[in-house]
């Protein structure tokens, strides 16, 4: 399986927590977030750009389910 390349640019956003560009396959996403959040948010944008064509909600509804089991198990962010 072939993987889609996204860019993912950590910038300060004055409304959002994220935003994605999903005809650029590119995400911006607010670096100062607690980790968690950060971590819905980068999912949640990597799936506005996966499937555009989804709503709002269901978008919503499925970065909080991948969110919860990767954050319960264990994984988290580590800076370089």
């Amino acid at each position: 399986m072939k993987l889609k390349k996204i860019r993912v640019r950590e910038r300060r956003l004055n409304k959002y927590l994220g935003y994605a560009y999903p005809e650029e396959s590119l995400i911006e996403i607010t670096p100062n977030q607690r980790p968690r959040q950060y971590l819905d948010t980068l999912i949640h944008e990597l799936l506005h750009v996966m499937y555009p064509e989804d709503s709002e909600t269901k978008i919503a509804r499925n970065a909080s389910t991948i969110t919860h089991h990767i954050w319960k198990k264990g994984y988290r962010r580590v800076d370089n």
